[in-house]
């Protein structure tokens, strides 16, 4: 089936006549449906694989050195003024956020991220990076497959690519959009 592949389908009416047809129209062929289906699910996978990964040690650095005193984001639990354990969400250790019941402290006890988001849903790292290496590779294959057949059956050249017409627009759209952000500046308060 090729681009934009009309698709008709007819009915019975119960009378016996011909009920309206209606048209399916394929955008994508079924190769490259599959591989955008393929990679949705692996992205799935590798963002909860990833939650997993994160749990072990849930703080995130800012630059090359890693000071473990002062995260650039941190989750996890803490010890609130009242004396309550609560979820938190640090951000450069001046912003505070409480997340309990989400994040850092749920009822499943402490963790960053609550079990039914992450990948195994245990707290099992090594696991977790096998299951996200295992489906980064899969991600990697799928997009040579795409990439490949986008190439061969010509996808590329034809949806991919821009033509010379869309080339010539480039000014006046580029224009447009400039003329359109002068006209969405944002208001100041005139006090």
């Amino acid at each position: 089936m090729g681009r934009d592949a009309i698709m008709p389908e007819r009915g019975s009416e119960p009378d016996g006549g011909v009920a309206p047809s209606r048209m399916r129209v394929y955008r994508h062929s079924l190769p490259i449906r599959l591989t955008h289906w393929i990679n949705m699910f692996c992205l799935l996978v590798l963002l909860m694989s990833g939650l997993q990964i994160f749990n072990a040690h849930p703080a995130l650095y800012w630059g090359s050195d890693s000071d473990f005193d002062n995260p650039f984001l941190a989750i996890g639990p803490e010890i609130s003024d009242a004396g309550e354990e609560i979820g938190s969400l640090r951000i450069l250790d001046q912003y505070m956020f409480e997340t309990t019941g989400v994040l850092g402290l749920s009822s499943e006890g402490a963790r960053a991220f609550p079990s039914w988001a992450t990948l195994p849903n245990s707290q099992w790292l090594a696991m977790g990076r096998h299951w996200h290496f295992t489906f980064a590779w899969i991600f990697l294959l799928n997009g040579l497959v795409y990439i490949g057949y986008a190439l061969a059956s010509g996808h590329l050249r034809r949806g991919l690519v821009p033509t010379g017409r869309q080339f010539r627009h480039l000014p006046r759209t580029t224009g447009q959009s400039r003329l359109a952000s002068y006209f969405c500046q944002p208001i100041e308060n005139a006090a």
